[in-house]
Formats: C-alpha cells, sequence, structure tokens
C-alpha cells in the first residue's frame, strides 16, 4: 500500500472548491490518474472511490471519455478484487 511503499500515510482526501467546467473536468482526470496510480500498487480497493468519482465528474459534465474512462477503470479494479459480477 501506499504507507509501505512511501514510508508515510497517505495524504488525506481534502474537499476542494471547483469553480469552472474545465477544472472539474481536470479534477475528473486528476481522479483517474490517482485510481490508476493505486491499481498499479496492487491496491484495487482503494482505487475504487477515485474510479467512481471520475466517472460521476465525467457524466455530469457530459465528458463522455472521462465517463467511459471511470467505467473501464472501475471494470479493471474490481477484475483486480476477484469481483467479475461488479466489473
Amino acid at each position: 500500500t501506499y504507507s509501505r511503499l512511501a514510508g508515510q500515510s497517505a495524504p488525506v482526501d481534502q474537499a476542494v472548491e471547483v469553480r469552472s467546467r474545465a477544472e472539474r473536468v481536470a479534477a475528473g482526470w486528476s481522479n483517474s490518474a490517482l485510481g490508476l496510480a493505486y491499481l498499479d500498487m496492487g491496491n484495487a480497493h482503494d482505487s475504487l472511490d477515485y474510479f467512481r468519482r471520475a466517472y460521476e465528474l465525467g457524466r455530469a459534465e457530459g465528458e463522455r471519455r472521462l465517463e467511459a474512462a471511470g467505467l473501464t477503470h472501475l471494470g479493471l479494479a474490481y477484475m483486480g478484487l476477484g469481483e467479475a459480477s461488479q466489473a
């Protein structure tokens, strides 16, 4: 996990006020990237929340590529957890 690899606790998720559409879309892609980092570290469980946020932001903003990335990555994470029915 992050703690073992980095030698410190994972950063606390902080609420950030995002105002413009471009910032919200960028936040969605950032969530996707964070989820992928957790997935790459073998922590599929923690990646799920980031992928859900990416999907939700993509859907809310009408960004089909972001929405699709969120769903695709959710599927990969669920497969990594052995939950094929959720994928």
